[in-house]
């Protein structure tokens, strides 16, 4: 695949369609610069850039006509605790004229940083899944479902103690006490 970086990562792919991270890493800071996603359809091409430049853009995925990432920066309450994790998303494939520009998912999307803690979101084809680390904007902690076919959607909370979502189709699967599948 024709990528324009060494780092590279958060790679996923549906149908024809693979998308990628990539950056450039500062040894002096520690830090990434220069951050990029791309996607690219088979067997031609061409490589797009979907999200970056200025913006801190992570953590990829690609799902039906849907590429999202997240934009994260430390959250101003408690930035040694939790990052705000918004989830972006623009649609894989436009017209030479057609403008697509990124449109947010989940603007308030909280996750924990500390220790061994991990945060997921999930991309299905008409779904998205996330974890809500702490109450930010009226959405409760716990994991959230929104209906991306559905312009008035409204957020479906799984539960203050349900993490971990991964959906596919009109399913979502998540740890709650245990394994629960919703439809």
């Amino acid at each position: 695949l024709p990528t324009g970086s060494p780092e590279i990562g958060g790679v996923d792919m549906d149908g024809n369609i693979v998308v990628w991270w990539e950056g450039t890493f500062d040894e002096s800071t520690w830090e990434y610069s220069d951050q990029h996603i791309y996607s690219y359809e088979f067997p031609e091409g061409p490589r797009k850039e979907v999200a970056g430049g200025a913006r801190s853009v992570i953590y990829p995925q690609t799902a039906g006509i849907w590429v999202t990432w997240v934009e994260s920066s430390p959250w101003e309450h408690r930035p040694d605790e939790y990052w705000r994790t918004p989830i972006y998303g623009a649609f894989v494939s436009v017209g030479p004229d057609s403008e697509n520009e990124p449109r947010p998912l989940a603007s308030s999307a909280i996750a924990p940083i500390m220790g061994d803690a991990v945060w997921v979101y999930s991309l299905g084809e008409t779904y998205l899944a996330w974890e809500q680390g702490l109450e930010q904007d009226g959405l409760p902690m716990g994991s959230h479902v929104l209906d991306l076919m559905s312009i008035n959607a409204r957020v479906l909370h799984l539960g203050h103690d349900a993490w971990r979502p991964s959906v596919s189709a009109d399913k979502v699967v998540f740890w709650s006490q245990g394994l629960k599948l919703l439809n």
